[in-house]
């Protein structure tokens, strides 16, 4: 989570030294968050690489359909003689097995390399699958709670 602030404006606790502490008022305060955060909207990021691939300028189709397969965005290419360096960004989760792919595909004539750049927002269909996925994994029911389960009422 980035950019949360929780303030605690108020809490009775135990008159007992030996019965405060900090399992004293985090269950409320995690269902509390969980509660705040499942209401204001959530957006999911992912981590971005800026990948350059240098590549001879007879594949540079057949490189750019594999990566477009793998949402990579273009944002510069540049003709060097028999060559094209292309510049772009790629979810990191999406470079796994691409040494082998671009290998295989050019028979190792596409060289590149990659460097993270910054958080991107997943977009909501590719984020509501992965969304999905963790939760799976996790042994979690497919839906996501309703933020009214977190929030008591008075």
């Amino acid at each position: 989570m980035r950019g949360l602030k929780v303030k605690l404006l108020d809490a009775q606790l135990h008159e007992d030294p030996s019965q405060r502490g900090p399992t004293q008022v985090t269950p409320t305060v995690r269902k509390a968050v969980h509660g705040a955060f499942l209401s204001a909207d959530p957006v999911l990021f992912e981590p971005v690489y800026r990948i350059q691939v240098i590549v001879p300028t007879r594949l540079v189709g057949m490189v750019d359909g594999l990566l477009s397969r793998r949402h990579w965005k273009i944002f510069s290419s540049v003709s060097k003689e028999t060559v094209m360096v292309v510049d772009g960004y790629i979810p990191v989760a999406e470079t796994l097995g691409l040494t082998s792919e671009l290998r295989t595909l050019t028979s190792g004539a596409a060289f590149w390399q990659t460097q993270f750049d910054h958080w991107g927002k997943v977009p909501e269909g590719r984020a509501t699958q992965k969304i999905w996925e963790v939760r799976k994994r996790k042994g979690l029911s497919s839906e996501v709670p309703s933020a009214k389960r977190f929030i008591d009422e008075e």
